[in-house]
């Protein structure tokens, strides 16, 4: 099965300083991360969805926003968690679970 998250990034840095780094992923219950992989959680890239439109913050202008969709297949979605890093956010992770 497949859960898409909606992805909201609006650039609210003071100067025009772009992040060097985007990157996500997606785990769940079943599927987590074992040894520093993830076991069978495969991107969706269909379109507009995957993480090339995530990636375009990285050319985001001071005060504009990005709203992509990001998928992932998995085989349930019993706690589903995803997790966005912005390198430039002080190194804090965005993370949401279901």
């Amino acid at each position: 099965m497949s859960v898409y998250f909606p992805v909201t990034v609006k650039n609210i840095s003071p100067d025009s300083a772009m992040p060097s780094s985007v990157s996500t992923q997606a785990t769940n219950a079943e599927q987590g991360k074992y040894s520093g992989k993830y076991v069978g959680i495969q991107e969706v890239r269909d379109g507009d969805v995957g993480l090339r439109s995530v990636t375009s913050a990285l050319d985001l202008p001071v005060g504009e926003t990005l709203s992509v969709k990001e998928g992932w297949n998995m085989t349930t979605l019993d706690g589903v968690e995803y997790i966005l890093s912005i390198d430039g956010l002080g190194g804090y992770d965005i993370e949401f679970t279901r």
